[in-house]
């Protein structure tokens, strides 16, 4: 089934970029934004399992929207 997704949002040898907050749980932040949070190992072996093949990881610390310095991953893929 993952394979089935993957060609629904990629055309084939397309590359997906994420970028996203790391961390564990769930929380809003101060402007009410939700967030649901991932480790890097968690969204790497999500990545693998759905057949993509990671081809850059940046992670870093930045001040966000909200005001707060938080860890962050940059991803590249392809499929």
């Amino acid at each position: 089934a993952s394979d089935v997704y993957k060609r629904q949002a990629l055309h084939p040898g397309g590359i997906l970029h994420l970028a996203m907050k790391l961390g564990t749980g769930e929380k809003r932040d101060d402007l009410g934004r939700f967030y649901t949070y991932y480790t890097a190992q968690e969204l790497k072996d999500i990545l693998t399992q759905a057949g993509f093949t990671l081809t850059f990881e940046r992670e870093g610390q930045e001040k966000g929207l909200a005001g707060d310095v938080e860890p962050f991953i940059m991803m590249s893929a392809h499929a």
